[in-house]
C-alpha cells in the first residue's frame, strides 16, 4: 500500500514539474560583446557568442543589427529540420533594452536548437558546435571562428548568426572590420664620426617609422656587427603611436680594426605587412689609434675599476683595450685582457649554474640542484675565489641535510611505521592465544584443584629423595584462609605458581609464565571485591613476588 502511494506520488510531481515547464513563459536569447571583431587580411579571429533560455527576466542588451551584409554574401545550406516536439512558439520576436547585442524568441520546453553562420565570400567562418540542447533556464557559449583571406580590402563586413528551432528562424549579424595594412620602415642609417679609429665611441643613429593606425608598444631596436657577433653590441626598447617616426642612436666602442658591417634591426610584429624593411645596414671602417700603448693602458684601468662589481659592464672596454694592445704589440696587455674577458665568460655560466641549481632545489630535486652547484664550484675554485666556494657548499651541505623527501617518505618514519605495525601484530597474536588458553582453562595445579600427588620417596637425603614443593610466603607472613571459595583457590594455586617458576623453569618456559601470570592478574582483579583486606594484600605481596621472577629472566 505504501509504495503505492509513493509511486502515485511520483507520478504526481513529474506531471506537475511537465505541466509548470509547458506553461512557463521561456524565451532563446542570443547574445555577444556587441564589439567589432578586428582582424588584418590574411589572418583569423573569433568571436565567442551565447544562446541562452530563460524565463525569470531579460538581458540588458540592445537590438541587433538588422541590415544585410556588407559585401555581400552567400546563403549557406539550411540546417536540418528540428523535431517536431522540441518546441512551439508562445510569442513573437523581440529586442532588448541595454547595451551589448542579441536576439531572441519565446518558445515553451526548448530542446534541439541548429546553428548556422554565413560570411562573405572567400572567407571560411566555422562554428565549434552546431546543435545545443537547451532545457528551462540554461545556456551555452559557442565560438565564431573568421579566417580572412589574403589581400581583402580594408572595411566593415558581416557574418550573420542563425539559431533554429521548430518555430523558424532567428538570426543576428556579427561586425567584423578588416584593418588597414601597416609598415615598419627603418632610413637614414647615420655612423659617426664618419672615420673612427680604435678606442673611438662610434654613434649609430636611425629614423624608425610606422605606417599606419597601429600603436607598437614594447619594440626592440638592436645593433650588431656581424664581423664580431650575431648578438646585439647595444639595444634598446621604443614604444610607437599611429603614423610616426623617430630618430634613435645607439653608441659602440671601437673595439676592432678595419672594414666593418653596421646593421640595425627592429623586431617585427606579426602583422607587420612587409617585414624585409625592419633592418638596415652600411658599411665603415675603423683606423687604427695614434697613441694606442697608452690608450689601452687608461682603457684597462678603467675596466677594473668596475670589473669587480660588474665584469660585463666592463666587458667592452677590456675589449677595446685588448685590440690597443694588440696594435701597440704588447702580448701581455692582450694575455691579461683574454684572462679576465674568458673569467667573466665562465663566472656568467656559473652564476646560470647557480641559479639552475636553486630551481631543482625549490623543486626538491637535490640530486640534480647539487650537481649544478658542483660544477659551478669547479668554476670558482679554478679562481681561488674562496667565499664563492664556500657559498656552494653551503648550499650543497643544505640541500643535504633537507633533500626535500616528505616527512612520510623519510628513512626514520618508515623505520617507526614498521616498528609498530610489528609490534600491532605481536599484539594481535598474543590475544590470540590468550583467548585460546582461557577457552582452555587455567592449569590446574595453579588453582588449587586436584594435582596429582607424587609417590614416596627416600628419606630425604637419600638417593633418589623426593623433592616437594616448598610455597614461598613474604618473611611475617602466613597464607590467609578465605571464606570465598574461588578467592581459597586463587590464593592456592598464586603459591603453586611462585613455587613452580624458578628460573630455570621460567627460561625454559617464557611465553607460559607471562600467560599464567597474566591469566592471575585478571582473575586478582575479578575476585577483588570478594576478598578481605588482608587476603588482598597477600595476594598482591605474592602477584608481585611472580612479577619479580619472570621479569627478572626477560
Amino acid at each position: 500500500m505504501r509504495r503505492s502511494v509513493c509511486g502515485a506520488a511520483l507520478v504526481l510531481i513529474v506531471l506537475l514539474s511537465g505541466a509548470m515547464v509547458a506553461g512557463a513563459d521561456l524565451q532563446v536569447y542570443i547574445q555577444w560583446s556587441g564589439e567589432e571583431a578586428q582582424v588584418y587580411a590574411g589572418y583569423s579571429t573569433s568571436i565567442d557568442v551565447t544562446v541562452l533560455t530563460s524565463s525569470t527576466g531579460e538581458p540588458t542588451t540592445t537590438p541587433s543589427p538588422t541590415t544585410s551584409p556588407s559585401p555581400p554574401t552567400e546563403t549557406p545550406p539550411p540546417p536540418p529540420s528540428p523535431p517536431s516536439e522540441s518546441s512551439f512558439v508562445t510569442g513573437g520576436g523581440m529586442g532588448m533594452p541595454g547595451t551589448g547585442s542579441a536576439s531572441s524568441f519565446k518558445m515553451a520546453n526548448v530542446n534541439n536548437i541548429y546553428l548556422s553562420v554565413m560570411g562573405p565570400p572567400e572567407w571560411d567562418v566555422t562554428l565549434s558546435e552546431d546543435r545545443l540542447i537547451l532545457e528551462g533556464n540554461d545556456s551555452e557559449t559557442v565560438t565564431v571562428d573568421v579566417s580572412v583571406p589574403e589581400g581583402e580590402a580594408p572595411g566593415l563586413y558581416e557574418i550573420q548568426f542563425t539559431a533554429t528551432s521548430s518555430i523558424g528562424d532567428r538570426s543576428v549579424t556579427l561586425p567584423v572590420r578588416v584593418l588597414e595594412p601597416y609598415d615598419v620602415i627603418l632610413s637614414n642609417l647615420v655612423i659617426t664620426p664618419e672615420e673612427p679609429a680604435l678606442g673611438d665611441t662610434v654613434n649609430v643613429s636611425v629614423d624608425v617609422t610606422v605606417d599606419g593606425d597601429v600603436n607598437l608598444p614594447d619594440k626592440i631596436l638592436g645593433f650588431y656587427i656581424p664581423e664580431i657577433a650575431q648578438g646585439n653590441l647595444a639595444s634598446t626598447t621604443l614604444s610607437f603611436e599611429p603614423n610616426s617616426t623617430q630618430t634613435v642612436t645607439l653608441s659602440w666602442g671601437a673595439s676592432r680594426l678595419g672594414d666593418l658591417t653596421a646593421k640595425m634591426y627592429l623586431n617585427p610584429h606579426q602583422y607587420d605587412s612587409n617585414i624585409d624593411n625592419n633592418s638596415i645596414q652600411t658599411t665603415f671602417t675603423v683606423a687604427e689609434a695614434e697613441d694606442p700603448c697608452t690608450l689601452a693602458e687608461e682603457t684597462f684601468e678603467a675596466a677594473m675599476e668596475v670589473y669587480e662589481e660588474d665584469c660585463e659592464e666592463a666587458r667592452s672596454q677590456l675589449e677595446i683595450a685588448r685590440a690597443l694592445y694588440e696594435q701597440c704589440g704588447d702580448e701581455d696587455g692582450v694575455a691579461q685582457c683574454d684572462f679576465y674577458l674568458e673569467k667573466c665568460d665562465k663566472y656568467g655560466l656559473a652564476e646560470e649554474l647557480v641559479e639552475q641549481g636553486d630551481a631543482f632545489a625549490d623543486q626538491g630535486d637535490c640530486e640534480s640542484a647539487i650537481n649544478k652547484w658542483q660544477d659551478a664550484r669547479e668554476i670558482y675554485a679554478s679562481y681561488d675565489d674562496d667565499a664563492m666556494v664556500q657559498m656552494i657548499d653551503d648550499r650543497i651541505e643544505s640541500c643535504e641535510e633537507d633533500d626535500g623527501t616528505p616527512w612520510y617518505m623519510q628513512t626514520w618514519f618508515l623505520g617507526l611505521l614498521l616498528l609498530l605495525l610489528l609490534l600491532a601484530i605481536l599484539i594481535i597474536l598474543l590475544a590470540r592465544r590468550r583467548e585460546e588458553e582461557e577457552e582452555e582453562g587455567p592449569p590446574p595445579e595453579f588453582y588449587g584443584e586436584a594435582a596429582p600427588v607424587p609417590p614416596p620417596g627416600p628419606p630425604e637425603g637419600g638417593e633418589g629423595a623426593q623433592r616437594t614443593l616448598v610455597t614461598p610466603v613474604a618473611p611475617g607472613r602466613t597464607a590467609p584462609t578465605p571464606s570465598d571459595p574461588d578467592a581459597a583457590k586463587l590464593v592456592d594455586g598464586l603459591d603453586k605458581a611462585v613455587a613452580h617458576y624458578d628460573p630455570e623453569t621460567i627460561r625454559k618456559d617464557l611465553k607460559g609464565a607471562v600467560s599464567n601470570y597474566s591469566k592471575i592478574v585478571d582473575r586478582r582483579n575479578t575476585l577483588a571485591a570478594r576478598m578481605d583486606k588482608e587476603t588482598l594484600d597477600y595476594v598482591d605481596e605474592q602477584i608481585r613476588l611472580l612479577e619479580d621472577k619472570i621479569f627478572n629472566e626477560l
